[in-house]
């Protein structure tokens, strides 16, 4: 096995987990051409209720039940919803930044943040009017407008929050009055027919009214939203569906009907690439098409149902008992996989170890293949623990015992032994190569790989720093140190690394540091840097197909779905090309890049194509994860 094939080994193994990412079922939306859309795959709502002012701001007594009942609705039409009261300016803050990490950051995620409270608008120095949104314990602005300043939200920090969210679609909702040319707010709103452009992202605000008019206690503008999710009113286009320019319409239009002294004001965010998309409700009733003619019901005896209720919880109790059991199971063994690991243990205390395991273990999960797994393991090590030894012979030859001091040839029979995949053999042998030569920076280096191969990424941290004091020029060392950083999340230290190997003009495998750049820039959610390294992978080789696959995902994150495709096809073409791969590795590529490939054909409304690559993969998904996630796009499509 020659360095470089040990190399992408180590990345087959360690960086595989990269290559899916965690994908829920989609909310699908359809054209009045009949066309489907995959538009969501989460729904979350933060929503702020402040009505009990402390500081001199007349008390907002219905706020409190406003948002609640709000969060209630949000929640039967498929919203995850969180709702705060009465909090002050570093609880809004904090509220706002959970939101924005815990939610914000999946661009497939749409996301609606509700204020209802007291709004301020202050004038700057510039002429320009700036919104304020009030915090329970702000003092009035005409009393102490220093205190107020500090208590307060102003819009330009929202606008800041705004941007830092990815997710597609962000409706902000303020049923309070201020006005503000940072929002870009205006009266005229011309609602379309749902249509392909709905997938672009936006930032969507509406507030329910100007800066000269008073915030009602009893909310028309909260009562009119939630008729309209509810269907108790008529939406502007009838097609199941409310989007954002709808919804600022609807507002702007019904509320002043029942309060002819508030005017809602609608917009969107002053940024070209975040102006061109719609907010979009998907409505529980369902949407254009789906609705079918609604019959009276037949007669029908009322079911009892309790004894299979109560067979299902007994169920599910069993199932909760045996998984416990099945964890449990499983740290055993890797409690005894130590013990038989360490080789201070005899042979014999080794044995005694797995049968006791056995023993404790010989039930069988009905919910699980993995417990029998484990147990044909530790049957398969006790018989190896038990078969007679070949006894060796006194006399050893010459040449024999020239080979035991030869830390060389240790090292190329540790190699042996790591191609047969025996990972503790090859440790053993490894050790005793550099007990042999200290400074054997080769053996070092490999030893490092194969803790990085078992997933012990720290102690393979430890033995590649070593390596490398050893002979810092060795940059497959440090290529692979990065991998071991990145895998435990210290993104910094191994983009260090990396950037180092870049600068190594005579590294034959370059493109392995730029590729792990553009992942780590990729998991930041930093495209455009992503992009660049990712590209710079491909000028080096152009068959690398980590690298097409990689591509194919950042641009599926720049909703450039049909190149994505195209550059997923190519790293499927490079995977038939390569002899080098084993069966299982090969295989485990082409379901993947070939997951992906589908969830791009998806998202480009290709449905046919994707349902075609969904279904010719499913036999050969192992992953139970995979498959949940492609029953869900299969359910969508049909």
């Amino acid at each position: 096995m020659n360095k470089k094939t040990l190399i992408f080994i180590l990345f087959a193994i360690s960086l595989f987990s990269a290559f899916i990412f965690a994908q829920r079922g989609f909310k699908a939306i359809r054209t009045p051409e009949g066309k489907e859309i995959a538009l969501y795959k989460g729904s979350y709502a933060l929503i702020v209720g402040n009505s009990k002012y402390t500081s001199g701001w007349d008390p907002l007594t219905a706020a409190e039940r406003d948002v609640e009942e709000l969060g209630d609705v949000l929640r039967r039409n498929g919203f995850e919803a969180t709702v705060l009261k009465n909090i002050t300016k570093s609880g809004f803050l904090s509220a706002l930044s959970n939101f924005t990490y815990k939610h914000g950051q999946d661009e497939d995620n749409q996301l609606l943040f509700y204020y209802a409270g007291h709004g301020h608008t202050t004038t700057l120095a510039s002429g320009e009017e700036l919104g304020m949104l009030v915090m329970v314990d702000a003092p009035l602005p005409e009393k102490d407008p220093q205190g107020f300043d500090s208590k307060s939200v102003d819009m330009k920090s929202i606008i800041t929050w705004a941007l830092k969210m990815k997710s597609k679609h962000v409706l902000f909702m303020f049923d309070s009055c201020f006005s503000g040319t940072v929002l870009n707010l205006r009266d005229r709103v011309m609602p379309k027919a749902i249509s392909n452009a709905v997938r672009y992202p936006v930032r969507q605000f509406i507030t329910a009214g100007r800066a000269d008019e008073a915030v009602p206690d009893r909310s028309v503008f909260k009562q009119l939203l939630i008729d309209i999710l509810e269907g108790k009113v008529e939406e502007p286009i009838k097609d199941g569906y409310i989007t954002g320019e709808e919804l600022g319409l609807f507002l702007k239009n019904k509320v002043p009907e029942y309060n002819k002294f508030q005017h809602p004001q609608y917009g969107k965010i002053r940024d070209p690439n975040l102006d061109k998309g719609d907010f979009v409700f998907v409505l529980e009733k369902g949407g254009l098409g789906l609705q079918e003619e609604i019959l009276a019901p037949p007669k029908a005896e009322k079911l009892d149902l309790s004894s299979i209720e109560e067979s299902a919880k007994r169920r599910e109790e069993a199932r909760r008992k045996w998984n416990n059991w099945q964890e449990q199971m499983e740290s055993d063994f890797k409690k005894v996989k130590s013990i038989d690991q360490n080789p201070k243990n005899t042979a014999k205390e080794k044995k005694s170890a797995w049968e006791k395991f056995l023993r404790n273990y010989n039930a069988d999960n009905p919910f699980s293949a993995e417990d029998e797994d484990l147990r044909q393991r530790a049957t398969q090590r006790i018989k190896e623990l038990t078969e007679p030894k070949v006894k060796v012979q006194k006399r050893v030859s010459p040449r024999s015992s020239a080979r035991g001091k030869d830390p060389e040839y240790q090292y190329n029979l540790s190699l042996v032994h790591l191609r047969n995949g025996d990972f503790n053999e090859a440790i053993r042998i490894l050790n005793k190569a550099i007990a042999l030569k200290p400074n054997y920076n080769h053996a070092l280096y490999t030893l490092g790989l194969v803790y990085s191969m078992k997933g012990e990424f720290q102690e393979a941290i430890n033995y590649l720093k070593k390596c490398l004091d050893i002979d810092p020029s060795m940059t497959d060392a440090r290529n692979s140190l990065g991998v071991a950083y990145q895998e435990l999340g210290f993104l910094e230290e191994a983009e260090k690394e990396f950037k180092i190997a870049t600068l190594d003009t005579n590294y034959k495998s370059i493109e392995l540091p730029y590729y792990n750049l553009a992942r780590i820039y990729l998991m930041r959610g930093n495209l455009q840097e992503a992009l660049g390294h990712i590209d710079r992978a491909l000028l080096f080789n152009t068959d690398f197909r980590m690298a097409n696959n990689l591509k194919g995902m950042i641009l599926e994150r720049q909703l450039k779905y049909a190149e994505a495709i195209e550059y997923y096809k190519k790293a499927l073409k490079n995977l038939q090309a390569d002899q080098s791969l084993g069966p299982d590795l090969a295989a485990k590529y082409w379901v993947t890049i070939n997951f992906n490939l589908g969830v791009a054909y998806f998202k480009n409304n290709e449905l046919q194509k994707a349902k075609d690559v969904f279904v010719s993969i499913y036999p050969r998904v192992k992953d139970p994860d995979m498959k949940t996630k492609i029953d869900q796009y299969l359910r969508v499509i049909k």
